[in-house]
């Protein structure tokens, strides 16, 4: 998800909380600053509501990519695309939920879906820091950990019901899917969203 170009700049708030948290930024120059730091916003407010420090974020940069809006690797790199993120009425159009594809839409919601990818890493960590860089990159691959959420999700809901169609790509998008859900929809956030993101705050706190 995600997009900007054309006016960089040290950028606001947000962005200087990842800053300050030791995060490194690299190639923003063609980056709409706005559109990054709504997008970022969305990042900062479930890593802190879930507890997650700012610098489980490694490094903040932008990508030549048409495939992804924004992205973040197994290395904790957040990718913003230059294509999208270059300016920020585009930015604001590619990210519309359009024909209801995503479970929200918008840019602060684009920055909550890769929160929920970040949240899933920083428990595989925890749970594999005994384990091999191969084994751990084997697993996120493989998206152990959230088909292990989506597991004891759909027994506490009783079915494993549809959150969005791109969260059908993958256990790994749906999981997202269900973060950038709750956290934009809040009340309004289907009640399948809400178990799973519990059950991912719980895993967090090492329950």
């Amino acid at each position: 998800m995600g997009g900007r170009g054309g006016s960089s700049g040290l950028p606001s708030s947000v962005t200087q909380a990842f800053s300050r948290a030791g995060v490194r930024m690299d190639d923003m120059e063609k980056l709409d600053a706005r559109a990054v730091e709504q997008s970022l916003k969305g990042v900062h407010d479930v890593l802190r509501d879930m507890g997650i420090p700012l610098s489980a974020v490694n490094m903040i940069c932008g990508k030549e990519t048409s495939e992804e809006l924004m992205a973040v690797n197994g290395c904790g790199d957040l990718i913003f695309s230059k294509s999208v993120y270059s300016n920020i009425e585009k930015a604001k159009e590619d990210t519309k939920n359009k024909n209801g594809y995503f479970a929200s839409g918008g840019l602060y919601s684009v920055g909550a879906h890769e929160a929920g990818h970040i949240a899933v890493d920083t428990i595989m960590n925890r749970i594999m820091r005994n384990n091999s860089v191969l084994e751990r990159a084997k697993a996120r691959k493989n998206h152990k950990i959230s088909k292990q959420i989506l597991r004891e999700a759909g027994k506490q809901y009783g079915s494993n019901p549809e959150i969005s169609k791109y969260g059908e790509k993958s256990a790994s998008e749906k999981v997202a899917e269900a973060v950038s859900d709750v956290y934009t929809n809040k009340s309004k956030a289907n009640p399948y969203s809400k178990v799973i993101v519990n059950i991912l705050k719980k895993k967090l706190n090492g329950e």
